[in-house]
């Protein structure tokens, strides 16, 4: 009986612990189902623009970059920058004691003159030979001259002819600036000008009285209707006071010119003119005397011992100098000079120091580093680009970058330079691509890792998903949507991507809808689920 009771009681206490427990249990899943959910993120579905990006990494660098190298040894003298500087190409940036240097570069100079001297004197037998074979071409004319008597009494008389018109028109030139003008041309002149004045007093008294009738209140007009018939009147007469005080302005400049004193200096030089063409003419006249009755034959014989010598100082001359001695004087003098350069370090083009390793006072030797100078007016990235993406890139394309160094900060450029071979590394083959910064600030250096995305195409209104929230199974892409308090795994079809979003092109899906991002790789949603 006492059995019979304590089983009684254990069932009893059973059948109400077991659904008890079952309940807490379902509350406590529940709970855990709804905090965990409340933890998941999710974006909705919109409809928007998607730049389609190929993506790249590469490594900011300037424009020009150069580390200058000493070619030579010798103690550094003085250093003229200091990182941060602007320099301009050729400008001197350090140079190193001249007693310090080897001896090969002091004796630079001497043969800098050397090879001068000797280049010179190659270049100058050019000059000889040119000179030997106008010598043989004027001694040949001047003996055809002799030979040819009748042409040379022709020219000798046309000679004169000429001296002698020069020296009458030296004269003539003389007489008219010496001669002084008659009392009655002065006269005249005068009476020209007085007249030109009574003239032109006349008209301007005319012209002034029609000017005041003009100035006066139209109540006063009397012969006239309107004040444009004076006008008509008064538009002549400007034209008449302009012309009469022109003609009077001329008069009196004749007349002042007539009673100046004869030019000292117009004197000089009409008498030395007199004095060259007289001396030219007498020139002409013995030049004449000793053509007239022919060369005799002693002047051709020494026409013909010119032409001889002429002939024979062009075949000294005529084969000129070997081109390549000239290369090799123009190599010896170009080296003279590059090493006379060696004490010195110039900029090979505009920009900033941006590294010094060189101080006043160290020993330095050829090949040790001194100076790194970039040009920082424009900076670029050469990204490596995929084989698969670069016959996408186009020159002109824009690229948005992103550097390690300013996080959050987004840079704009653009594609200036295609590759013609790409590079094989680690099994698989790139191409560098150079992106210009368009907008490139402090924050960003030389060095810098980036990360680019060349756009190479943009589409238009497409319904966008973030690319957080695509997953794969048995590589098809699908969703998780959540629709009220529901998780549902959807297939879709994707489209084009950027770095960011993907075009959704199918799939049971609307804008306005809301997919899990970031979720785990282990999520389950049938944990969220009833």
């Amino acid at each position: 009986m006492k059995n019979k009771n304590r089983l009684f009681i254990v069932g009893l206490v059973l059948a109400i612990l077991i659904p008890a427990g079952w309940l807490a249990l379902r509350a406590l899943q529940e709970r855990n189902s709804r905090l965990a959910a409340a933890e998941l993120q999710s974006e909705v579905l919109t409809r928007g623009d998607l730049n389609v990006t190929a993506q790249a990494d590469g490594v900011l660098q300037a424009n020009q970059s150069a580390q200058l190298l000493w070619k030579t040894s010798g103690t550094v003298a003085q250093v003229n920058v200091r990182p941060g500087d602007r320099v301009t190409a050729g400008e001197a940036l350090a140079n190193l004691e001249h007693t310090s240097l080897p001896q090969s570069v002091i004796l630079a100079r001497a043969d800098l003159i050397s090879a001068q001297r000797d280049l010179d004197g190659l270049l100058n037998s050019q000059t000889r030979r040119a000179e030997a074979l106008k010598a043989v071409e004027d001694a040949q004319q001047a003996l055809e001259d002799a030979r040819d008597n009748d042409s040379a009494q022709a020219q000798a008389l046309e000679a004169v002819a000429q001296a002698q018109k020069a020296v009458k028109d030296a004269e003539l030139n003389l007489a008219i600036v010496t001669k002084r003008p008659s009392q009655q041309v002065i006269d005249q002149a005068y009476a020209n000008l007085v007249l030109a004045e009574n003239v032109l007093e006349q008209t301007r008294q005319q012209h002034d009285k029609i000017q005041r009738q003009l100035n006066k209140p139209e109540r006063n007009y009397q012969f006239f209707e309107s004040k444009s018939l004076y006008r008509k009147i008064l538009e002549p007469l400007d034209l008449k006071l302009a012309t009469d005080q022109r003609a009077y302005e001329q008069a009196l400049e004749k007349y002042n010119q007539l009673l100046e004193p004869v030019d000292p200096v117009n004197r000089m030089v009409a008498e030395g003119n007199l004095a060259l063409a007289q001396a030219k003419l007498a020139q002409a006249e013995r030049d004449w005397e000793r053509i007239k009755d022919g060369p005799s034959q002693a002047e051709i014989a020494v026409l013909e011992a010119q032409l001889v010598d002429a002939q024979r100082e062009w075949e000294r001359w005529k084969g000129g100098v070997d081109p390549a001695e000239i290369t090799a004087a123009k190599a010896r003098l170009a080296a003279a000079q590059a090493a006379l350069e060696e004490d010195h370090l110039r900029a090979p083009f505009d920009g900033v120091v941006t590294e010094v390793l060189i101080h006043a006072g160290d020993r330095v030797t050829s090949d040790t580093p001194a100076l790194r100078i970039d040009d920082l007016s424009t900076l670029s990235v050469n990204v490596q680009v995929s084989e698969i993406d670069i016959n996408q890139i186009r020159k002109g394309q824009a690229a948005v970058l992103k550097f390690d160094a300013a996080p959050g900060v987004e840079y704009h450029g653009r594609v200036t330079q295609l590759p013609l071979v790409g590079e094989e590394a680690g099994g698989s083959v790139n191409f560098n691509v150079k992106v210009e910064i368009l907008d490139a600030d402090e924050k960003i250096k030389p060095g810098m890792t980036s990360t680019a995305g060349i756009i190479v195409s943009s589409l238009k209104d497409v319904l966008l998903v973030p690319n957080r929230a695509i997953h794969y199974l048995d590589a098809r892409p699908f969703l998780y949507v959540q629709r009220g308090r529901q998780i549902t795994p959807i297939e879709v079809e994707l489209g084009a991507s950027s770095d960011t979003d993907t075009q959704l092109l199918g799939g049971d899906l609307q804008p306005g809808e809301r997919v899990l991002v970031d979720l785990p790789e282990d999520f389950n949603p049938r944990a969220f689920n009833r």
